[in-house]
């Protein structure tokens, strides 16, 4: 089918289905007011276009007119309110009337959706995965024994990613560094199946990255019109789906066991549902950010040798500290090896500071809830969130204020120093993590993975940052602040990492 003839038939099908939406009755007069900028029957498509630049445009325009700058719009059917300022966001992350699972499954888009991935028509399987069940089974997972018991792998695992290296080269961070977290990701909260696959694994994590990519305007806003993004997007889903549901078959079918994850699901006795939706929802969590994050730190320290001194200072001290006297001639490759848990968990302090920075810099978009408790609410300064109604409250609102922090898009951990402590100028001021009623529940393992990768590659390799065509950079390509989440660098915009075995 040409490209012409495809455009004519989204025409005549799309058209008639925008006639068709149900459109939401009015905002109660007392709910925010509406955004000036909106496409008839759809809405306020800015919100998908330029995000952050609208919401920005859109409070200033508000104050300047005497309001808080918190405003209300529609998107194909939805309400949304968009709280500001201190008491927005006060309220925003603090109540517990807001629903945080609701929010994101209506407009986040990148995982996959229940139906994309076939478990609701899984017949005679009644127990459905729930949040309160992911919940619950991750903070399990995430415990401390599981993490310790766990490090020896994540170690063996990242100096064997190291290793493919070599002793000098060139590598995209955002290619093998970001492959890195998903491995380390998979034996967290995955199965050794596929962690010990490569073949496997890197099958699952391009049909991640599909799913991730087919995140669209229209698969989030109409999830049943069949563009090829949706078309692409159940077709990575449905493979993604089989190959763990193969996995889960055969342990079953065979009685075979295994120290992962995947066995904790099966002993405790949840239902392929559960156990199905748990892999892929916590396989997301944990890659989606941690492996941006994890890349631009170890680019953000090639920049900023004073950093990368401070880093690598650090990792002597904690291995003079912890490793005995009768090893300190090892390589320090090999005496981190001997770090217990709780060397790695709580003596990185720089480290943990530069992950900080990182996050507020590339954790882009729109924080997301919504109301289901079956009645209009009301915020702290009065506003209506009518019943159903979302709520999305951009990040770069606190994390990008010059206010709390002076040159908000240079990359400064020391921000964070008791003597400056930017982030405690005001509530809410730092949610990298969550905030209020809704903490990460993954940044232990989130902060642990960190420390290993950034430790590991400072003890080994001296590098420095570089363009495509190989010369010395002294500075990152600005950051699109219009993204939805946390984004690779691409295109001309890419960065590369020139490395040579470090001599000790």
């Amino acid at each position: 089918m040409s490209w012409l003839n495809f455009a004519l038939l989204t025409v005549l099908v799309l058209v008639p289905a925008l006639l068709l939406i149900k459109q939401p009755t009015p905002f109660d007069p007392h709910s925010p007011p509406p955004a000036e900028s909106r496409v008839p029957l759809i809405g306020s498509l800015d919100f998908f276009w330029r995000r952050w630049d609208w919401f920005a445009e859109e409070k200033h325009r508000l104050q300047q007119q005497g309001s808080s700058g918190a405003f209300s719009f529609w998107l194909a059917g939805w309400k949304v309110v968009a709280p500001a300022g201190i008491k927005g966001r006060e309220y925003f992350f603090s109540s517990s009337q807001l629903d945080f699972d609701g929010g994101y499954a209506a407009l986040f888009g990148q995982g996959p959706r229940l139906e994309d991935i076939g478990t609701d028509k899984m017949e005679g399987d009644a127990n459905q995965a729930t949040p309160q069940h992911f919940s619950k089974r991750i903070i399990a997972l995430l415990k401390g024994g599981r993490l310790g018991a766990a490090l020896p792998a994540l170690i063996s695992d990242t100096k064997a990613r190291l290793d493919e290296l070599g002793e000098e080269g060139t590598t995209n961070p955002f290619d093998s560094i970001y492959s890195l977290v998903f491995l380390l990701t998979v034996r967290i909260v995955g199965c050794r199946d596929i962690a010990e696959d490569r073949k496997t694994l890197d099958l699952v994590l391009k049909l991640f990255n599909d799913i991730e990519k087919s995140a669209t305007m229209t698969t989030i806003l109409f999830p049943w019109f069949p563009g090829p993004a949706k078309i692409k997007r159940t077709i990575s889903a449905g493979r993604l789906y089989m190959i763990l549901k193969k996995i889960v078959d055969e342990r079953k079918k065979n009685g075979t066991t295994a120290q992962d994850p995947l066995q904790y699901l099966i002993d405790e006795g949840d239902s392929m549902v559960q156990i199905i939706e748990f892999l892929i929802g916590g396989l997301f969590a944990g890659l989606i950010n941690s492996g941006i994050n994890a890349a631009f730190i170890l680019c953000h320290l090639g920049v900023t040798p004073e950093w990368k001194f401070k880093v690598l200072d650090e990792i002597r001290t904690v291995c003079s500290r912890h490793v005995p006297a009768e090893h300190h001639h090892l390589p320090l490759t090999k005496q981190l090896e001997l770090l217990p848990i709780e060397a790695w968990e709580n003596d990185f302090p720089m480290i943990d500071l530069c992950l900080k920075d990182s996050i507020r810099i590339h954790l882009h978009g729109a924080a997301l809830r919504r109301n289901l408790t079956g009645k209009d609410l009301k915020t702290n300064e009065g506003d209506v969130i009518p019943d159903g109604a979302l709520l999305a409250y951009h990040l770069d609102e606190i994390h990008q204020d010059p206010e709390i922090y002076p040159e908000p898009t240079k990359w400064d951990p020391a921000r964070y120093l008791p003597e400056r402590a930017e982030d405690k100028k005001a509530p809410f001021a730092y949610v990298g993590w969550g905030a209020g009623r809704h903490p990460c529940l993954g940044m232990r393992f989130a902060k642990l993975e960190n420390n290993v990768i950034v430790a590991f590659f400072l003890a080994r390799f001296e590098y420095d940052v570089v363009d495509a065509e190989g010369e010395k950079r002294s500075d990152l390509p600005p950051v699109d602040r219009n993204q939805h989440s946390a984004h690779k660098p691409e295109g001309a915009e890419r960065v590369w990492l020139k490395y040579k075995a470090r001599k000790e």
